[in-house]
């Protein structure tokens, strides 16, 4: 379609066809909870938390000298990048950890310690990376805290929304992820854009006048691998 075709020029939109009933409120996966006190290191074991069907890896990978937190499709090679956290900050060195303590997920390197997860009022008490790609924290009752699926970077994946004031934002290249020119951005007003941020920022495609709702959303439907702009009474 013209939306699939305009879109797949800047931004990674992937289609996976899911072996569960998951869906984007994130179902609790009872066989592959991470639980309180788990960590990951770059260079020693774990490294890496991977989905049930091994598909799906969260942990740090190697960029150029240094390492990143990212969700990444595993297969030949290094795999695809699907998200990263802190995009544009500096790779972490060796040194790093990633640890699950005091009810959230924290990157300690050096000195510092950054929260890659958490619940502004609540405490998680397990994680897991679901076979959708979505990295999720719930609570002692199984209530979804945290999703990744919330704070997309370059790629929309099967099941996942795009809400309203979400973007994606283009990344450098395929190996550097850093936050490109191009964003596409579901708007308050209804209206899915795309623009280039250099010296106008100008739209140079959009889809206008569709719903006038802020409740419109962008989402990649898991099981037809359709691509739709919804709202509470029509589907685009």
């Amino acid at each position: 379609s013209e939306l699939m075709a305009s879109l797949t020029a800047v931004f990674w939109i992937f289609f996976l066809v899911t072996v569960t009933s998951e869906t984007a409120v994130a179902q609790p996966d009872d066989l592959n909870m991470i639980p309180l006190g788990s960590s990951l290191f770059p260079v020693t074991q774990p490294t890496a938390w991977y989905s049930r069907s091994k598909r799906f890896a969260f942990g740090f990978f190697q960029t150029g000298e240094g390492y990143k937190v990212e969700i990444r499709i595993v297969g030949s090679g290094n795999g695809i990048t699907v998200w990263t956290f802190n995009r544009d900050e500096p790779a972490v060195s060796s040194n790093a950890t990633l640890d699950f303590v005091n009810g959230k997920l924290q990157l300690k390197h050096g000195n510092q310690y950054q929260t890659i997860a958490d619940h502004p009022s609540k405490s998680a008490l397990s994680a897991c990376l679901l076979d959708s790609g979505n990295f999720v924290l719930y609570d002692e009752n199984h209530a979804l805290l945290w999703q990744s699926f919330e704070f997309p970077t370059d790629t929309i994946l099967g099941g996942q929304i795009l809400y309203s004031g979400r973007e994606l934002i283009s990344s450098l290249s395929q190996d550097d992820k850093s936050s490109g020119l191009f964003h596409l951005k579901m708007e308050y007003s209804g209206n899915l854009v795309a623009y280039r941020v250099d010296v106008t920022s100008e739209t140079y495609w959009g889809m206008f006048n569709v719903s006038y709702s802020n409740n419109s959303q962008l989402i990649l439907d898991n099981s037809t691998g359709t691509l739709s702009l919804i709202d509470r009474k029509s589907v685009v």
